[in-house]
């Protein structure tokens, strides 16, 4: 499970002894202040990602977990992101080396911190963050009706539109161990050219929360012609066809994105780069730095110390990667991959079902 939700419903089911001695609900941020501080909280981006968030009243839903049988008095009290939540206690800033009393910001969700960061220039532009997941993030108003991919509170007002993936880095790097590859050698087979013999690698190593448990990966295709770089090409190719379903279910939900600011430390080899391009068939741009996380909580801290006014204030860069306009026959090639791709996986088609079921 990815929500906080569902995790204390199964914990409420199967350790009740913790849950009775349990005082908090917290996400790890959170806890991570609360022994800060000593104050107990959360925030609306966290809070929106246990679907025990009302998006609509920016608040608990409190009747969804009195529904499920939860405990309302595990919920912390929720505050803004960029506000100060805590000072720092005497015991912690010793063990830390920093003076007593030093204010601590309550923090966001880490997608959240880096779109904060990436502060996107307009609304047809998309946040790529690639590292052992893949996150294709729009900016997007609330809806009920948002397919399969998740909104979210943002930092501030507003919400935004997440399609996640969770076999990027962590799929990739699995194939680079199990061939024995550096990822100059995996990343280098992205130069290769598009070919329709290439294999199909489905990448669903970790599973995906639309699949069903029992789903694996798999290389599809294999001819005793195919060697060690064929399969590093088509891992390439699999994990980028696994985004564009991810763009494809963005689309779906109402956001049409026409570029995309690339970030993450799974995007900076420019063949790389490149194969995502061909498949997004979208120009793709550079975040100038590959820690948005980071950077967003630091502007948070800064707007809850009253250094800056808001969260206009991380710099962007519009420098564009490589070609992101590609020629179109390399598209149709990649569009063919594509379809490949697609026809090879057995999964059913991804849906949401009502809150209530999934959670019970």
């Amino acid at each position: 499970a990815g929500m906080a939700g569902p995790i204390l419903l199964w914990l409420s089911r199967h350790e009740p002894g913790v849950y009775r001695r349990a005082r908090w609900m917290l996400s790890p941020k959170d806890w991570l202040r609360t022994r800060l501080t000593g104050e107990p909280a959360t925030d609306p981006t966290d809070a929106s990602g246990t679907l025990l968030f009302d998006l609509k009243r920016d608040a608990w839903a409190t009747d969804v977990a009195e529904a499920l049988g939860l405990r309302t008095d595990l919920l912390p009290p929720i505050l803004p992101s960029a506000q100060v939540a805590g000072h720092l206690l005497p015991a912690a800033a010793e063990a830390l080396g920093l003076p007593a009393g030093l204010p601590v910001a309550t923090g966001a969700a880490d997608t959240a911190a880096s779109l904060l960061a990436a502060s996107l220039p307009g609304p047809d532009w998309a946040l790529l963050i690639l590292g052992t997941g893949g996150q294709l993030i729009a900016l997007a108003s609330a809806s009920a009706d948002i397919g399969a991919t998740n909104l979210f509170r943002s930092v501030g007002p507003g919400t935004y539109r997440l399609a996640g993936a969770q076999n990027v880095g962590a799929a990739l790097d699995w194939v680079r161990r199990t061939l024995g590859a550096s990822w100059d050698e995996l990343y280098g087979t992205a130069e290769r050219p598009w070919s329709a013999s290439t294999p199909v690698f489905l990448p669903y190593l970790a599973g995906e929360r639309w699949t069903h448990r029992d789903s694996g990966g798999a290389w599809t295709g294999l001819t005793l012609a195919h060697g060690r770089e064929d399969l590093m090409r088509a891992a390439l190719e699999g994990v980028a066809f696994l985004l564009r379903g991810q763009l494809d279910e963005l689309r779906a939900a109402g956001c049409a994105p026409a570029k995309v600011m690339l970030a993450g430390g799974g995007s900076t080899p420019p063949a790389w780069r490149q194969l995502l391009a061909d498949v997004l068939d979208l120009p793709l741009y550079p975040a100038g730095t590959d820690e948005l996380t980071a950077r967003g909580a630091t502007n948070l801290a800064a707007i809850a110390a009253g250094t800056v006014p808001d969260g206009r204030a991380t710099a962007r860069s519009g420098r564009k990667i490589g070609q992101a306009v590609t020629a179109a026959d390399t598209f149709q090639l990649a569009e063919a991959g594509y379809r490949r791709f697609g026809s090879s996986s057995s999964l059913p088609p991804k849906r949401l079902v009502p809150l209530y079921r999934a959670m019970s």
